[in-house]
């Protein structure tokens, strides 16, 4: 401890109790009444309404700062001011630019076909009974004089293979088709929020209340 503490000063003490002439740094809220020169310095730095209670500094769990600005960036931190967390939740706009993996699934369907096809034939006498690889064409009588319309010319079933122009296919096919996508973004991240405790000692602090007052000059 210090030799004349001032009323006021802050200490550091390695044991875990208050000795006589101090206060604990708990952020008590005292009276007013009981210690007004105290209050006199502290004034409402650290809490109370300031017109029957003022509070005392907490220094329960965290670290002291210097006041002022971090060589002229950030904020200009006053006495008093109570700043900082353990952890902290990230969001997207705290992450870099990446990306994730993707997986991605296309479905096709296909509504109603339409075309043109045109069976070939030969308009007029055939040459062949023999219909492998030939094509349709009209009869004649066995005595060769008089020509007539194919009877019985289909049948149920097929037994051959006709020339492979017989059947020929032009003009357009016309569908309608509708495709859709499904992608899946794989999930990633549990959510936890991020430790930023630096790593720190436990000391009990304690305050001086009835050291010589300060004086300003």
């Amino acid at each position: 401890m210090s030799a004349a503490p001032l009323l006021g000063d802050i200490e550091m003490a390695g044991y875990n109790f208050v000795p006589r002439g101090y206060y604990s740094c708990h952020g008590v809220i005292a009276d007013i009444g009981e210690n007004p020169a105290l209050y006199s310095l502290l004034g409402i730095s650290y809490g109370g309404n300031g017109r029957t209670t003022y509070q005392l500094p907490d220094f329960r769990g965290v670290v002291p700062m210097g006041t002022g600005q971090l060589r002229n960036t950030g904020a200009n931190r006053q006495v008093g001011w109570a700043l900082g967390y353990e952890e902290v939740s990230l969001s997207v706009l705290h992450l870099p630019s990446h990306t994730h993996t993707a997986t991605a699934e296309a479905q096709t369907t296909v509504g109603q076909v339409t075309g043109n096809f045109t069976a070939r034939a030969k308009n007029g006498l055939g040459n062949t009974d023999n219909p492998n690889g030939a094509y349709w064409a009209t009869g004649e009588t066995v005595s060769g004089r008089e020509t007539f319309s194919v009877k019985k010319a289909y049948s149920t079933t097929a037994d051959t293979t006709m020339a492979a122009g017989a059947i020929q296919m032009s003009g357009n096919i016309n569908a309608d088709a509708t495709t859709s996508v499904k992608v899946t973004n794989l999930p990633t991240g549990g959510g936890l929020p991020v430790p930023i405790l630096q790593p720190s000692l436990v000391t009990n602090f304690i305050i001086s209340a009835d050291g010589t007052y300060p004086s300003r000059s």
